[in-house]
């Protein structure tokens, strides 16, 4: 009994079974020049046919060609190091998946058991690969780009009182790493290095913004002083003229092993900086919360003082207006009596 029927089912079994019934009934359809029967009971048994058809068009496909070499898939089988078709691509491979998702793939020894797990540890790396390449598509950086790490190059500006320099595989990472809020390249601000000296301080710390002070030739570095000839009163050491003598880039063969190492230890640094920036927004975040609290605390205490300021004005204003009716009343009255007292008075002098 099918407990759940889904889009496998339909695809993988259904459509499948159904191609091989029309298959077989089209000779006989064409010669007869009859078509089948469509009311619903003949409708219901075509389809529970044609979805056992599929299943034993899978069953002898399976059979015919199989996926599994002596037990095993592809994706397990092509880590192992009797196996030629990553070539060498597998060593990298499985340091890749054991630093990015902390997965070993190799067997810790040669038991079947260990092998067994081997490939299950294969399937689940296999799996994280192929959703790291489908969210990077995703997000904008399309299938061509690879899975692997990307080449760094150098790459040079002057921000403030400091030249920066940076390695790393693309222009954006760099104006990113520096905080730039424009296109520094195309306005001729930043530039791609080939000083063999620059390059080689920024591959030792790649995603690292190194900084010298603006307008020297000193070695760049991750702390940096600030200039010492800011007013421009004392002799300063003339920079050296990058005319035509300018530094040829370097000639020392390409370490592809050192490359991939740095390019690494840039992702790795760029993780880091992300880190930092989001504990940073959490932090900021905690803070606006915090004065907006403290904001939202003095409010409340200020329309409770309000509240009792208003009250207590009613009160005295009601008391005000009950003394005036009181002062009213009484003037009304002393000057009935007044005027009563003063008529006695006139009579009794007659």
């Amino acid at each position: 009994m099918i407990e759940r029927f889904n889009f496998y089912d339909v695809f993988g079994f259904f459509i499948p079974g159904s191609l091989l019934l029309l298959i077989l009934w089209l000779p006989f359809g064409v010669l007869s020049r009859t078509l089948p029967p469509a009311d619903l009971s003949s409708t219901i048994v075509v389809v529970l046919v044609s979805y056992l058809a599929g299943h034993f068009l899978q069953a002898w496909a399976n059979r015919a060609y199989p996926l599994a070499e002596q037990g095993r898939y592809p994706s397990s089988r092509m880590l192992d190091r009797d196996d030629r078709r990553l070539a060498a691509k597998r060593d990298e491979l499985v340091r890749l998946m054991q630093s990015e998702f902390g997965i070993n793939v190799e067997p810790v020894d040669s038991s079947e058991p260990e092998r067994i797990r081997a490939d299950d540890r294969r399937d689940v790396a296999f799996l994280l690969v192929r959703q790291r390449l489908i969210a990077r598509q995703r997000s904008g950086g399309g299938a061509g780009k690879r899975f692997m790490a990307r080449k760094l190059k150098t790459y040079q500006t002057s921000l403030g009182f400091f030249d920066l320099a940076i390695a790393a595989p693309s222009m954006k990472a760099a104006l990113e790493a520096w905080g730039a809020d424009s296109n520094l390249f195309h306005q001729g601000a930043a530039k791609e290095s080939h000083d063999p000296d620059v390059i080689a301080a920024t591959m030792a710390k790649p995603g690292v913004v190194l900084r010298r002070p603006v307008g020297t030739d000193r070695p760049f570095s991750e702390h940096a002083e600030l200039p010492t000839d800011l007013s421009g009163g004392g002799p300063t050491k003339a920079r050296k003229s990058k005319g035509p003598k300018a530094k040829k880039p370097s000639s020392r063969p390409v370490d592809k092993a050192a490359e991939r190492k740095a390019a690494l230890a840039f992702e790795k640094e760029q993780k880091r900086r992300e880190r930092e920036r989001a504990s940073e927004e959490a932090a900021r975040q905690k803070d606006r919360e915090r004065r907006q609290q403290a904001v939202d605390k003095a409010q409340a205490a200020l329309d409770k003082a309000e509240q009792e300021h208003a009250k207590r004005a009613a009160a005295i204003q009601a008391e005000v207006e009950a003394l005036e009716k009181r002062s009213q009343a009484e003037k009304a009255r002393w000057d009935k009596e007044k005027e009563r007292l003063e008529a006695a008075m006139r009579r009794a002098r007659g």
